[in-house]
């Protein structure tokens, strides 16, 4: 009961809660700003994993089980640790992590490792930071706390990891110098990639299965279309591209503070149609502490910061291409 009750989300818990006192689900509803169809599904949800039907429907409306009423208990008591961990959490002193801290992230994101490093070290300096690229089992440790973080852009749905938004991922085509497409005046379209060879950026084999946006925005246009080369290390696609015509449609995150030899354009908009954001993932049973509740606001914000700056690189690159293009 205990395990399973921790990987659920907090509003399960105060759904279990608000039905328990109202003995109605239009109230609960209300109560918690959820639909109806939302109280009803997430109810079914809680049926299945409990193996119980913690409320039985009577003309005074519903009654909790016995099981559920032990469910209600437990439940308040993790919600309100919870809570008070969040209050509290401006109390917490960096110093006492004393321990490492395991990171994974995708590849586009390696020129975060520099800032992060030196911004832990200035308030956590007895942590000891240990990264990893992401790979197909981050996912997977992660759930298991060999990996205490994992950040990258792909969504996931299980009730063992905690996910937190962090910011969209911004993309940009990135090509040499000179390129025949950075020196148009008009916007680049679905069917000039046709004409270069295209590098694909693989996130950890993510979008290695005929699933990436370029494959999919090229399909629905019913172009011809396959990459030249799939690549999962940016510094290798961006030597490639400053001595060929290849193209490679990146994040923004993984495009170089010093981009002499490159040119950075607007993706067509069919590409940039399809929003993606990058999210941090935790194990659910470590979410509410405050030591994680204190590393997921700093990783945050220092991800959210290195973000912004890559962004300025590419809108600066993109007003000189206007200016001077």
């Amino acid at each position: 009961m205990i395990k399973a009750l921790l990987n659920l989300a907090i509003i399960d818990l105060h759904l279990i809660s608000s039905l328990v006192k109202h003995g109605n689900s239009s109230v609960a509803g209300l109560d918690l700003g959820l639909s109806q169809s939302s109280v009803s599904y997430r109810l079914k949800k809680l049926r299945v994993t409990f193996s119980d039907e913690l409320f039985t429907r009577t003309t005074n409306g519903l009654v909790p089980t016995e099981y559920c009423r032990q469910l209600e208990r437990i439940g308040a008591n993790i919600v309100n640790q919870v809570e008070s961990d969040l209050y509290h959490a401006g109390d917490f002193n960096p110093l006492a992590i004393k321990k490492e801290i395991w990171l994974s992230i995708d590849d586009s994101n390696l020129d975060w490792i520099p800032e992060i490093y030196q911004e832990l070290k200035s308030v956590a300096p007895y942590c000891t930071l240990c990264v990893r690229p992401w790979n197909p089992q981050s996912f997977n440790e992660i759930k298991n706390g060999t990996m205490n973080f994992g950040i990258h852009v792909i969504p996931a749905n299980s009730s063992e990891l905690f996910s937190v938004d962090l910011t969209y991922c911004n993309r940009a085509l990135v090509v040499r110098e000179g390129h025949y497409l950075s020196n148009q005046h008009r916007p680049v379209s679905l069917s000039d990639l046709t004409q270069f060879p295209v590098i694909l950026h693989d996130l950890a084999g993510w979008n290695n299965f005929g699933q990436s946006t370029i494959e999919t925005a090229m399909s629905k246009a019913k172009l011809p279309f396959k990459f030249d080369a799939k690549i999962g290390v940016i510094g290798g696609i961006l030597n490639i591209i400053k001595n060929s015509n290849a193209i490679a449609y990146v994040a923004t995150n993984s495009i170089p503070e010093d981009i002499n030899g490159l040119n950075i354009i607007s993706a067509p908009k069919e590409l940039d149609e399809t929003h993606v954001s990058y999210k941090m993932y935790i194990p659910s049973n470590r979410y509410g502490s405050q030591e994680s509740t204190w590393m997921i606001e700093f990783l945050s914000s220092s991800f959210k910061r290195f973000s912004d700056k890559k962004q300025q690189i590419k809108d600066k690159a993109l007003s000189t291409a206007t200016t001077f293009g």
